[in-house]
């Protein structure tokens, strides 16, 4: 029996074979789902059973009080000091 052909795999080979088999078997199933989900929306659509987005309520701002700003006594340069 000539084990040299595509068809047998060696026994080195066997694990990561088995490892990449299962990794496309997954990419597979999930292709198909996503086809299918697809599928399944644009049948929806063309029955018209599209799901209305829900509006997002805008929030108020508060709004901010504004603090009265204190006002600063000038002082008067008495120079005068000694009277005229």
């Amino acid at each position: 029996m000539d084990t040299s052909g595509r068809g047998v795999l060696k026994i080195g080979h066997i694990l990561p074979a088995i490892k990449r088999t299962a990794e496309l078997a997954k990419l597979h199933e999930t292709a198909r789902r996503m086809r299918r989900d697809k599928r399944r929306r644009k049948r929806k659509r063309r029955r018209g059973k599209r799901k209305k987005k829900k509006k997002k309520k805008k929030k108020k701002k508060k709004k901010k009080k504004k603090k009265k700003k204190k006002k600063k006594k000038k002082k008067k340069h008495n120079d005068n000091v000694n009277g005229q």
